[in-house]
């Protein structure tokens, strides 16, 4: 609802508290609780039952005290029961994100296991399985002795990693937080490949 009253075009964006604020100060200005209960249900589209009214034929008979799931049903009628198609709102379909995970794990495997070697501190953002399978291998390669240029290689899974010291810091954005570690120049390759 947008601060004028007017309507909302594609391309702008409402401002949820200044539509809350334009609401309140409707709700303030409303002669009568009739008025508000009917701004109400415009705004938030909430209706009350359509059967809440019923009673029992002979209600008297039913004491006000006794829970509803002890008493007996009320007979509804058949058009209350009948879903009211104007009261209905569409229900937006959730998206499964789980191929596009997937997709793009997988893309920054193949991106690590293609690119060459590379500093550590170039990556700058990965998500939070992919920190901690790199940090895995990463621990793998400096449980083995270096050889004579300084590099240690560890094998996980289908990929050999070569790891040597940079020098300097790395820092990594996840989605948890900031990881920061020495730099390492890391090369990841399918096994076999060298």
């Amino acid at each position: 609802m947008p601060e004028g009253g007017g309507q909302v075009t594609e391309h702008e964006q409402p401002d949820t508290a200044a539509a809350f604020r334009h609401l309140a100060r409707r709700f303030a200005a409303a002669a009568t609780d009739a008025q508000a209960h009917e701004l109400f249900s415009a705004a938030f589209g909430l209706q009350p039952a359509r059967h809440a009214h019923l009673t029992h034929i002979d209600d008297e008979l039913i004491s006000s005290a006794r829970s509803w799931a002890e008493a007996p049903p009320v007979k509804v009628p058949p058009h209350l029961r009948k879903i009211d198609k104007d009261y209905l709102g569409t229900v937006g379909k959730v998206r499964d994100v789980e191929p596009l995970r997937r997709k793009r794990k997988a893309d920054e495997r193949r991106e690590l296991t293609d690119s060459g070697p590379i500093r550590i501190s170039t990556l700058g953002q990965l998500d939070d399985d992919t920190l901690r399978e790199l940090l895995d291998v990463i621990g793998r390669a400096l449980g083995n002795k270096p050889d004579d240029t300084g590099t240690r290689t560890a094998v996980h899974g289908h990929v050999e990693v070569s790891l040597r010291v940079a020098g300097g810091v790395a820092t990594i954005e996840t989605p948890s937080g900031t990881f920061t570690g020495p730099d390492f120049l890391i090369d990841v390759r399918r096994s076999g490949e060298r």
